[in-house]
C-alpha cells in the first residue's frame, strides 16, 4: 500500500504532467509570453506618451501668420512690386 504523501505526490504529477520542480514551469510558457507582451506594450505606451509631450515642432510654428499688409510691404521692400502696384493692392485690401 502507498503512503498518503506519496499518493498525493503521484496524483499531483499525473494531473500537472510534471516530474518534480524542474518541469513545473513547462506548462506556463504561455503565461511568460503574455507577461513579456504586457511589458512591451507598457514600454510602447510610455514612449508614445513621452514622444507626444516632447514632440518636435518647427521654430515659429506657434507664431501668428503675417497680415496681408505685412506681406505686401515685404514684397515692396524687396522690389518685387513698384509703388503704383503697392498702392493699388493696398487699396484693394482695404488699407486706404
Amino acid at each position: 500500500m502507498m503512503r498518503p504523501i506519496a499518493l498525493i505526490g503521484a496524483v499531483e504529477d499525473r494531473i500537472m504532467g510534471i516530474q518534480g520542480w524542474g518541469g513545473m514551469m513547462d506548462g506556463w510558457w504561455g503565461f511568460h509570453v503574455i507577461w513579456m507582451l504586457f511589458w512591451i506594450a507598457l514600454l510602447v505606451l510610455v514612449v508614445a506618451v513621452i514622444w507626444r509631450l516632447f514632440q518636435w515642432r518647427p521654430a515659429g510654428a506657434g507664431a501668428p501668420e503675417e497680415s496681408p499688409l505685412e506681406i505686401l510691404k515685404r514684397r515692396y521692400a524687396r522690389g518685387e512690386i513698384d509703388r503704383d502696384e503697392f498702392e493699388a493692392k493696398k487699396r484693394d485690401l482695404g488699407y486706404g
